[in-house]
């Protein structure tokens, strides 16, 4: 997701072009042009470099003056967690994969302190999806979920049903090489 700053300029030029149509629109949002943002805004918060939780969490465009013109259409199903896994067993409590995933998103997993931390930022990963490794971690995660890709690899189903994820890009070019 972008910086709220890039909305509220998109919206300022908005009211200046069609201001000349209709004078009314300099009072509406995006000069009352109908804009479709999408996205799970617990997943995309902007990039700020050199910044802290704070300043990243403020340039989110939920917390712009727009946010209170836009109208939220929750979708009520979320696909990619509607798989069939075996409960996880968490601290002794039994918790369906998808709920795990959501709780991590909506923050309420129950999370700890870590070393010097300010804040407790770091959570339980249930043994059943950890990747346990004894050399190249990165071998090992993707060992596990694409196996033995060199058998495998003209499989499109086996392949399409595989991920992996990362949080920068330089991971990510280090797991395609």
């Amino acid at each position: 997701m972008h910086h709220r700053f890039i909305f509220e300029a998109v919206d300022r030029s908005f009211h200046d072009i069609r201001f000349k149509v209709n004078p009314d629109a300099r009072s509406l949002p995006f000069g009352g042009i109908t804009i479709l943002f999408g996205g799970d805004f617990r997943q995309t918060l902007p990039v700020v470099p050199k910044k802290g939780r704070e300043e990243i969490v403020a340039s989110s465009i939920i917390k712009s003056p727009l946010w209170r013109s836009c109208k939220v259409f929750p979708l009520l199903q979320n696909m990619r967690i509607e798989i069939n896994v075996p409960p996880l067993t968490i601290d002794g409590r039994n918790v369906a994969f998808r709920d795990w995933v959501l709780a991590l998103g909506d923050g309420t997993e129950p999370s700890f302190l870590l070393g010097d931390d300010p804040d407790p930022s770091w959570i339980r990963i249930p043994d059943k999806v950890r990747v346990e490794h004894n050399g190249d971690a990165l071998d090992a995660i993707v060992n596990e979920i694409y196996g033995e890709l060199h058998r495998i690899h003209g499989d499109i189903d086996y392949l399409r049903d595989r991920a992996i994820l990362t949080p920068l890009n330089e991971f990510v070019e280090s797991v395609n090489n």
